[in-house]
């Protein structure tokens, strides 16, 4: 049988990636930019979210394509009186997640569930949901598709997985950083040193020696805020040979 699913905007072009996962998307464009982005897809579009009531199956699964900000809410508000008990609404948008909560309480008064998903990324693999079980459980064949082959895994209540998504650009920023200070003690070294070579040749991994950057920042003039803060509790009185 052939999954159907209602898609709600364009912002990701998740139709798209719904079409190519083996999904048949059915596309509620929010502007006319959105439709023009569609048209032409293989991509059938509806006028109104109320199309979706006679459409799709119940319980009816909607992918929510929108920009986190005040759209989703407009969305929602005249999105949700057209959908059942039951029917789910899944969110990746990428929101803050106190905002994803918000709307995951807002939705359960209508009996209508809401999960918050973190499609896979560059690093991983997996497919990340959060919110009520049973909804991910509906949702499930919608979002295994989406996976590509990665898993569907539940990390939380509603929101865990856009907060998850928080997580790693925070990582992410730092591990850069890090790049650039770990970069400009390498340059400041006072020997002989190809740094390219060099940075392309270590690896990260946690150990003592971490201590003396301390140190060697200080003699070489190097800024290294973030690797000095990294290594602060690291006691440097251990002699390796």
């Amino acid at each position: 049988m052939t999954l159907k699913v209602g898609v709600l905007g364009a912002a990701r072009k998740l139709a798209l990636l719904a079409r190519d996962a083996g999904v048949q998307p059915i596309a509620y464009a929010t502007d006319d930019l959105d439709r023009s982005g569609l048209s032409g897809q293989d991509i059938a579009l509806v006028d109104a979210t109320a199309d979706f009531f006679e459409i799709l199956d119940h319980p009816r699964i909607h992918l929510l394509d929108l920009r986190p900000g005040p759209a989703i809410d407009a969305l929602i508000d005249s999105a949700y009186v057209t959908m059942e008990p039951g029917d789910v609404l899944v969110d990746v948008s990428g929101s803050y997640w106190g905002d994803t909560a918000r709307r995951w309480r807002r939705m359960r008064h209508r009996a209508i569930y809401y999960v918050d998903v973190a499609l896979p990324e560059a690093g991983r693999d997996d497919l990340l949901a959060g919110g009520d079980p049973r909804a991910i459980e509906i949702a499930t064949p919608v979002l295994a598709r989406l996976a590509r082959g990665g898993r569907v895994l539940r990390v939380g209540a509603a929101g865990a997985a856009h907060f998850a998504l928080q997580l790693e650009e925070a990582l992410g920023t730092a591990v850069s950083h890090a790049r650039s200070e770990v970069q400009q003690l390498a340059e400041a070294w006072p020997g002989e040193v190809d740094a390219p070579l060099l940075l392309r040749a270590v690896a990260p991994r946690a150990g003592d020696r971490a201590g003396w950057v301390l140190d060697d920042a200080m003699h070489m003039e190097a800024a290294v805020p973030l690797l000095a803060q990294a290594v602060m509790p690291v006691t440097n009185d251990q002699v390796f040979y």
